[in-house]
């Protein structure tokens, strides 16, 4: 084999493992990502069910 021939490997299997890469960090940060949504979306949904429930309490909301 020829050195370009090396060359070429090299720069192919590089290519392909920062490729892996950063698809995984590509990954990490949407499920940390969708993670913050779901729990942004759960205080939301528990602050609404509390008011909700003060307001019945309070006989406004019937």
């Amino acid at each position: 084999m020829t050195d370009m021939t090396f060359i070429i490997i090299g720069a192919l299997a590089t290519a392909f493992l920062l490729l892996v890469v950063l698809l995984i960090v590509g990954l990490l940060y949407y499920r940390w990502r969708l993670s913050d949504s779901q729990h942004m979306l759960v205080r939301f949904i528990r602050e609404n069910f509390r008011l909700h429930e003060k307001l019945n309490e309070n006989g406004i909301y019937f």
